[in-house]
Parts: C-alpha cells; sequence; structure tokens
C-alpha cells in the first residue's frame, strides 16, 4: 500500500502496522487519525478464513490455525510487552488476546450502522474460544 500510495494508485488506506508508519517515513503519507481518535479501545486485529478455504482445504487450513496458536502462545508475556512497547506503544490491556462478547456486538454495531453488513456473524458463529 506504501508504494501505491506514492505511485498515486490510491489516495488513502487503513490498515494495520508497519504499513502506515512505512508510508510516513518514506515521506509519502501522514495519519490523518490514529485508531484511538476514531475508537477507543479498538479491536485491531482477527483471524479470518473464507468458507471456501476451509471446505477445499480443510487440511491446510486446520494446520494452518494450530500453528497460529502455537505462535501465539510462543508470544511470552515479555516478548509481547517488547513487542508492544517498541513497534505499537500498546499497553498491557492493548495485548490482551480476547474479542469479548461485548467488544463483538460493539464491532456489529458498527459495522450495520455504517452499511458494511446488514446480517453479520454472531460472536458464537465468528469468535474462537477453544484456545
Amino acid at each position: 500500500m506504501p508504494f501505491a500510495l506514492a505511485g498515486g494508485q490510491i489516495d488513502a488506506y487503513c490498515v494495520a502496522e508497519p504499513f502506515g508508519a512505512k508510508a510516513v517515513t518514506s515521506d509519502v503519507g501522514r495519519p490523518l487519525f490514529k485508531s484511538e481518535e476514531l475508537w477507543a479501545d479498538s479491536l485491531c486485529r482477527g483471524l479470518v478464513l473464507t468458507e471456501k478455504f476451509i471446505e477445499e482445504r480443510s487440511q491446510d487450513a486446520k494446520k494452518f490455525v494450530e500453528n497460529y496458536k502455537a505462535a501465539g502462545r510462543n508470544l511470552t508475556k515479555e516478548r509481547s510487552q517488547v513487542v508492544a512497547r517498541k513497534y505499537f506503544s500498546a499497553d498491557e490491556k492493548t495485548l490482551k488476546l480476547e474479542i469479548t462478547r461485548k467488544d463483538y456486538d460493539e464491532l456489529v454495531e458498527k459495522v450495520k450502522t455504517n452499511g458494511l453488513s446488514d446480517e453479520p456473524p454472531t460472536y458464537d458463529d465468528f469468535v474462537e474460544t477453544d484456545f
């Protein structure tokens, strides 16, 4: 995305780091808002696989999720704090790897309000809680 911005293919983007910082450090973009200015304590990331991928390549999907979970378990509290402070200026609350039902309901309401989906998936259908 930083290259597309620099080349004039796009005018703006919203993305997780380090892609925002790359545009800033390359002098091709500037932040308009920080995420906390738009939504305090917003959810940042989720792992999402398409139904097609899960159905057609179920073993690959299962292995990917297993490896993703293993990487998360390998990220010790100490390592996560170093990464969070060094790269994301995040506090301990931000590092909590859980989407609560309340958080999800707030996200669903924003999705509906902004016309992104009339029927987003339910919490139970979308959030994996078996860790």
